[in-house]
């Protein structure tokens, strides 16, 4: 079966007057029908940007320079401003970090609803029975008092829940949310992250979740990509790539995790910080902070996505010295074998 979204070698870059930042550096990816893939990596790694680009919405001084981005198929960037307007909502929705930047303070969330459902063509009988219905859908109390309130006037996740709400009542294919809890309070992460479990088993669409929060990501995705430097560093099915990491970098991300029997001064931390992403460096970005990289690491060319498992991939020197090693003494072993 096709894939659902198809991203092949997407670039997009900050022009600045030290050079171009490569914000998102030759990402390559597939989303099947029905998956939930989780994005994650540090501030800073690429994971906005890269929401943006897929829909053709980075504004300057961004610059998607380069790459294909294809929807059921068909591409999506380099479209005329009204056809983009027009698969966005109806075929793909955004849910971003700050649910008020997804409403107008002066007009009431249900005017902006039902505007929303009638430019993509709802009467308006219909448009207010399926704004009703998606609010009830994302669990939100006292509808009618809602519907009749101001942005301002909600708590953030009540907020939030209105803006996930906007996007469903389109019913899109696919849903791209860009860090969707990380403006909340703990109490209201948890409460969205209860309903982000419940719409994957009870609505039929695809999700891209983004998120520093690997636990969010852990329970919710089928398929998690980390992010480091504008690339992917790792990728694979969730129960391998964050129970049993292969990259440096997931690793340290995973022990960083704070845990209820370690003080928050006892977790151990990446050290340094992410590059600029300014000009292109030798060898892998990650090695001058990577406690296992030797003298191949810092040298050449940056490592590629490599397979070492059943849709598990790394970018890795070291993962491919390791498989080489054993490649060699199996096969040792192998003619040891057959010569007895």
């Amino acid at each position: 079966m096709s894939a659902l979204l198809h991203v092949s070698d997407l670039k997009s870059h900050y022009r600045t007057q030290r050079g171009a930042i490569r914000a998102v550096d030759g990402v390559s990816f597939d989303l099947a029908r029905g998956e939930v893939l989780g994005i994650v990596g540090e501030s800073g790694s690429g994971k906005s940007t890269l929401a943006l680009s897929l829909v053709g919405l980075l504004d300057p001084p961004g610059e998607i320079i380069g790459g294909e981005v294809r929807l059921e198929g068909k591409p999506i960037l380099g479209r005329k401003e009204a056809d983009l307007a027009a698969i966005l909502g109806s075929r793909i929705g955004m849910l971003f970090q700050s649910p008020e930047g997804s409403f107008n303070p002066i007009a009431t969330v249900g005017n902006q609803l039902l505007e929303a459902l009638q430019a993509h063509g709802a009467g308006g009988r219909e448009a207010a029975a399926r704004a009703e219905a998606a609010l009830a859908l994302v669990g939100m109390p006292r509808i009618k008092e809602v519907m009749k309130s101001y942005p301002f006037e909600l708590s953030g996740g009540m907020c939030q829940r209105a803006a996930l709400a906007m996007v469903l009542s389109l019913n899109p294919t696919l849903l791209i949310a860009d860090e969707p809890t990380a403006s909340l309070d703990v109490l209201a992460q948890a409460e969205l992250a209860q309903l982000f479990a419940r719409l994957r088993d009870s609505v039929k669409f695809s999700m891209i979740l983004i998120s520093h929060d690997l636990g969010l990501v852990g329970a919710l995705a089928d398929r998690v990509i980390v992010m480091y430097a504008g690339k992917i560093v790792e990728e694979g099915p969730v129960e391998r790539a964050l129970e049993s990491p292969q990259h440096p970098y997931t690793r340290g991300l995973l022990a960083s995790l704070p845990k209820l029997n370690r003080l928050p001064a006892d977790l151990p931390v990446i050290p340094g910080h992410a590059p600029s992403s300014v000009g292109r460096a030798l060898g892998c970005a990650f090695s001058p902070r990577c406690n296992e990289a030797v003298s191949s690491c810092r040298e050449g060319e940056a490592p590629g996505l490599r397979r070492i498992g059943p849709e598990h991939r790394v970018a890795c020197i070291m993962r491919e010295e390791n498989r080489a090693e054993q490649s060699e003494r199996k096969e040792g072993g192998n003619g040891t074998g057959s010569g007895g």
